[in-house]
């Protein structure tokens, strides 16, 4: 299939964070995306989802989709060894960042993720979470089970779908999937255009309380 990949995304810092620290990267040559989310305060989440956009866009890729996928992971697994050692050496709580990140290749596309950014996909008229969140809810709030940087053993989920003409794909980091309903989001993501649908997601999660940073890059297919 010869399919062809047009993407429009945003970063911004929401209504109550002094300091933005998501990280988005779009390869359109490559068909490469990537969304990351800091966390650590300071500057400590800056430094870390930077690094996991930058251990990818300094990555030359070859061989299969699996091939790339497992390049991917190298160096990621790298980012995660730093930041565990950084953590130890600093004795900060946290140093980390969740990354979710797509790679098409030959009408197939792979999903890798590790936290809790989220890959949707937007398929004849109905929305599925492609991603499985690293979470779990203690005390009501939701705490990460699973992100680059929180141990020195890391293990990174990834699947692989078919690309369809007409998918469109979304990531997203938690602070902009938290503030806006699955019903906003495929209707976002049904728009003609990823540059229209990111504008109406920027648009209506700015409507909220927006506590946390808000990320997104949007893809759609066409022949």
């Amino acid at each position: 299939m010869g399919a062809h990949f047009h993407s429009a995304h945003f970063t911004h810092v929401g209504k109550v964070r002094a300091k933005n620290e998501d990280a988005v990267l779009s390869l359109g040559p490559e068909n490469i995306w990537v969304i990351a989310d800091g966390m650590g305060g300071y500057e400590y989440g800056e430094i870390a989802s930077r690094m996991v956009i930058e251990a990818i866009q300094h990555q030359i890729f070859s061989g299969s989709l699996e091939e790339r996928v497992a390049m991917i992971k190298d160096a990621l697994y790298r980012v995660n060894h730093h930041l565990s050692q950084e953590k130890t050496l600093s004795q900060s709580a946290v140093i980390g960042s969740t990354v979710c990140l797509l790679i098409a290749f030959q009408g197939h596309i792979a999903c890798l993720w590790a936290g809790d950014s989220r890959c949707y996909l937007y398929r004849r008229n109905r929305l599925y979470q492609v991603s499985r969140d690293h979470s779990q809810r203690l005390n009501g709030r939701s705490v990460l089970t699973r992100a680059i940087g929180m141990g020195s053993k890391l293990n990174i989920e990834h699947c692989i779908l078919a690309v369809q003409n007409d998918d469109t794909f979304l990531l997203t980091t938690d602070g902009l999937h938290n503030a806006l309903t699955a019903k906003t989001i495929q209707a976002s993501m049904s728009s003609d255009s990823p540059i229209k649908g990111s504008e109406k997601l920027k648009t209506k999660a700015l409507q909220t309380e927006a506590s946390d940073n808000l990320s997104a890059i949007m893809i759609k297919v066409t022949p």
